[in-house]
């Protein structure tokens, strides 16, 4: 029987017919470390050119990089430069906004002042015709000549023509006119048995006048009808002079687009986006504080009139009414010339409360209060026709205010 053990002598004789041997191993090795060391020799061949043409290159590089370096320090040294001015550049912007709202509001003032001045002017020139009013009065055509002085009348004669300046006095009035139908029979017996020294004293004052203010150069003959007058500016127009001053200075300090109002004021500065033009608006206040007047009418009794509730929900005609019946009130004048609205003091609510009556659905009552009232202040005072109502004003929160003011159409309407 054979084994099945494998002979191992076989197998090692096997194993060794397909070995490679030692020496052709290394001989491989050898060859491949020369191989390695022949590329390392030319990649080193390679750095070091590579390294021997770009290092000029690189060292370029760098020296613009530096240069580069310097040139970003000083654009920010610039850049900073530039915020600085930029910065006093505001700030100069600011001091000549300031200087010009400045100048505006004094302009403003010598506005007002100029209408104040204007209006003095005025009542000194009226005080002064009231003291020297004089009328000459000549006849056409002829030599016979009256003079009145006061309450004097002097006629008398001249075989010349009288030479009178066309110039007039801001407080005189030189008239001529035709007196043929004069009669002298009519004249006191004083006057007739002095008329030519009261003639001589009067034309001496009127020829010193005349000359002290130079008008001899002017001088011509009267011959015909003249008449020389003087504007007078009603009280009425030297308001709206003054309204018109303060809407200029309005407009003056529009012109300023700031956020924060230029005006100094104890009590508040407007600042912020919630004003449109917050110098603007500042000015306007100023201002109404300043000339803001309301006139009171002082007709009627309560309790319809100069009364109204104080603790409901229509509460804001009464404290309105209460706080403007106060004599230290600023907005309140007695003087109702100087004042720019007239307020019309009664109470809706208690217009309902006394002379409506209940679920009638009938206002005709409280149309002819209303009515009433307007006709009274407007025959006692001219105001109401002057603006047809349209600067008078009431107040009301009852749901019954729209219905009442409806009746001022009625009164503006009505001949």
């Amino acid at each position: 029987m054979k084994s099945e053990v494998p002979d191992a002598i076989k197998e090692v004789r096997h194993l060794q017919v397909n070995r490679m041997p030692g020496d052709h191993v290394l001989k491989i090795l050898m060859q491949k470390v020369r191989s390695l060391d022949f590329s390392l020799s030319v990649l080193e061949r390679y750095l070091e050119e590579s390294n021997s043409k770009y290092g000029s290159i690189f060292r370029e590089f760098d020296k613009d990089l530096g240069e580069k370096d310097l040139d970003v320090q000083k654009i920010r040294e610039d850049i900073r430069n530039l915020l600085e001015s930029q910065e006093i550049i505001a700030k100069d912007v600011h001091n000549l906004i300031s200087w010009q709202s400045l100048v505006s509001m004094q302009l403003g003032n010598l506005v007002r002042d100029n209408a104040i001045l204007r209006s003095e002017v005025e009542m000194v020139r009226e005080k002064q015709q009231s003291v020297d009013n004089k009328v000459l009065v000549c006849t056409s055509g002829s030599s016979s000549w009256t003079w009145r002085f006061g309450n004097n009348i002097v006629e008398t004669d001249y075989s010349s023509s009288l030479a009178v300046s066309t110039r007039s006095r801001p407080s005189q009035v030189l008239e001529a006119a035709e007196a043929h139908h004069i009669n002298s029979s009519s004249l006191s017996k004083t006057n007739e048995t002095t008329p030519h020294i009261l003639l001589h004293q009067i034309g001496e004052k009127q020829e010193m006048v005349w000359n002290d203010q130079g008008l001899g150069a002017d001088e011509v003959n009267v011959t015909s009808a003249s008449a020389v007058t003087i504007k007078r500016y009603s009280r009425l127009e030297k308001l709206e002079a003054n309204l018109a001053g303060v809407r200029a200075s309005i407009r003056e300090a529009a012109r300023v687009q700031n956020l924060t109002s230029t005006h100094e004021d104890p009590d508040y500065v407007p600042k912020g986006p919630i004003y449109r033009n917050a110098n603007a608006f500042h000015r306007s206040y100023l201002e109404m504080e300043r000339l803001f007047k309301i006139y009171v009418y002082e007709e009627g009794d309560p309790p319809i009139f100069h009364n109204g509730p104080c603790k409901s929900i229509y509460s804001t005609e009464g404290r309105f009414i209460h706080e403007m019946e106060m004599d230290n009130n600023i907005y309140k004048t007695r003087d109702p010339d100087e004042a720019l609205v007239y307020f019309l003091p009664f109470s809706v609510v208690m217009l309902v409360q006394y002379l409506y009556a209940a679920d009638s659905h009938n206002t005709d009552s409280i149309g002819r209060a209303v009515i009433d009232y307007v006709n009274v202040i407007s025959d006692k005072h001219p105001f109401w026709n002057r603006s047809l109502g349209a600067d008078h004003f009431m107040l009301s929160c009852h749901d019954w205010g729209p219905r009442t003011s409806s009746f001022f159409l009625i009164c503006t309407t009505s001949p």
